[in-house]
C-alpha cells in the first residue's frame, strides 16, 4: 500500500518546499525504502499509532536524510492538508516549511510523502510532536558515497549517456536509473550497482569531489 501511494505522488511533481542555506526540504515521488536498505540508517520517534521515521543517507559537512510521518487512521475518509516540518539547531529553528499530509479512501494511514532533508549534523527534525536528531538517532554516521535502492517515478530526467539517467535532488544527492549493471567511482573507491527492476531507482549521495557513474563502458560525472 505504501509503495503504491508513493508512486502516485508523481502528480505532486516533487516540488521543492524548502530554502537554500543550512537546511532544506523536498517532497519526493518515491516509496519508503524496503527494510533491507535501512539496516544501519533507520530511526524513529513515536508509537504504534503515530511516528516520524528517518533513513539517514549520509553526512559530510551537511547531512541528508529521508523522513516520513504517519498517523494510523482507518476511517473511510479522504484527507489532504499541510503540516509543518521544523529543523532546529541548538534550540533555534532554522527551517520551517509545510508539506503535504494526506489519506485516500482505502488507506489506513494519513501520511506525508517521503521527504528529503538537508540539515547540519546534530540538528533535530520535528513533525507534529515527534522529533529525531540527525545522525545520532540511527547510531551510525554514514559518509558518502552511499546508495539506497527504492521505487519511484520521476519526471525531468537528464540522460548524459545511453543507458543512464539522473535527477539532481539536492546538493550531492541524486536519483539514478540505469539499464543493466553500473559502477559508481569516487576517487579510489568503486561501488558495483546492481540491475534495477521495474520502477526501481537508486538514491545516491556522492563525495564533495563528485563521483563518476559508468554504464556499458560509458561514464558521466556527478558533482558533489
Amino acid at each position: 500500500m505504501v509503495v503504491v501511494a508513493a508512486l502516485l505522488l508523481i502528480a505532486l511533481i516533487y516540488l521543492p518546499t524548502g530554502e537554500s542555506g543550512k537546511a532544506d526540504v523536498k517532497e519526493l515521488p518515491i516509496a519508503w525504502p524496503p527494510a533491507g536498505e535501512l539496516l544501519t540508517r533507520w530511526c524513529s520517534s513515536g508509537s504504534r499509532s503515530a511516528s516520524v521515521e528517518a533513513a539517514l543517507i549520509s553526512c559530510e559537512g551537511d547531512c541528508y536524510t529521508l523522513v516520513r510521518y504517519w498517523v494510523f487512521f482507518p476511517a473511510d475518509v479522504e484527507i489532504r492538508k499541510d503540516i509543518p516540518v521544523r529543523v532546529s539547531e541548538g534550540g533555534e529553528v532554522i527551517l520551517e516549511r509545510n508539506v503535504t499530509f494526506y489519506k485516500r479512501l482505502m488507506d489506513m494511514y494519513i501520511h506525508t510523502p517521503v521527504l528529503l532533508l538537508k540539515l547540519p549534523e546534530g540538528a533535530v527534525v520535528t513533525i507534529a510532536n515527534e522529533s529525531v536528531e540527525i545522525p545520532s538517532c540511527s547510531e551510525h554516521r554514514l559518509v558518502p558515497p552511499q546508495v539506497i535502492y527504492t521505487k519511484g517515478i520521476f519526471t525531468g530526467w537528464k540522460q548524459p549517456v545511453e543507458g543512464l539517467k539522473y535527477v539532481r535532488l539536492m546538493g550531492g544527492v541524486y536519483a539514478l536509473n540505469w539499464t543493466g549493471t553500473a559502477k559508481l567511482t569516487c576517487g579510489t573507491l568503486t561501488l558495483s550497482l546492481r540491475e534495477l527492476g521495474e520502477n526501481e531507482l537508486a538514491i545516491v549521495s556522492v563525495t564533495k569531489g563528485g563521483c563518476d557513474v559508468e554504464v556499458g563502458g560509458r561514464r558521466t560525472h556527478l558533482d558533489g
